[in-house]
């Protein structure tokens, strides 16, 4: 695509825009032809039980999870678990995995996956939920400091959960 920087220019100007209604578009192509935008796919987490992490998120935290993917070659099987908002998580197991626990299957930096909700009467209700089901919660629900309400937890394979919403002093 060439661009003709006079006419971009003119296009541009303050009269020009305010002229055709058209701003946002404006800059949005000139954005999108300049940039690239970036966003996060997926997240991937493997694991020795994929079905068992699968109905952890599925059950959970809302997920739908596609079929399994199985490469009859190399054993590798995932499963794709999406969420309403758009975000996917991508869980993974191989052969030499089967078996294993869990701290000798993740990793063992501070990864976690975050979902959000809506209020924090949802963040309390998912905190009793899980708590119910006899899942840990590690810290929370609590405020913390740059504005959010959350608790942490962890999945089947140990890996940290938070739940989290922007706090709102008047819920409180």
């Amino acid at each position: 695509m060439e661009v003709n920087s006079y006419k971009l220019r003119d296009c541009l100007s303050e009269d020009s825009l305010l002229k055709t209604g058209h701003s946002l578009l404006i800059i949005n192509l000139v954005i999108s032809y300049f940039i690239t935008v970036i966003t996060l796919e997926h997240i991937g987490i493997w694991t020795s039980d994929p079905e068992k992490l699968r109905d952890y998120y599925v059950l959970y935290l809302g997920g739908i999870a596609n079929d399994k993917y199985n490469n009859p070659l190399t054993g590798f099987e995932s499963y794709f678990v999406s969420f309403a908002s758009g975000a996917r998580l991508e869980i993974m197991s191989k052969p030499e995995l089967k078996n294993k626990p869990a701290s000798d299957v993740r990793s063992q930096t501070e990864m976690h996956l975050a979902y959000g909700v809506d209020n924090m009467r949802e963040v309390d209700e998912k905190a009793a939920e899980l708590r119910q089901a006899g899942f840990e919660i590690a810290r929370g629900p609590r405020k913390t400091g740059d504005g959010y309400y959350e608790f942490e937890t962890f999945d089947p394979d140990n890996n940290r959960i938070e739940v989290t919403t922007k706090y709102s002093e008047s819920e409180r």
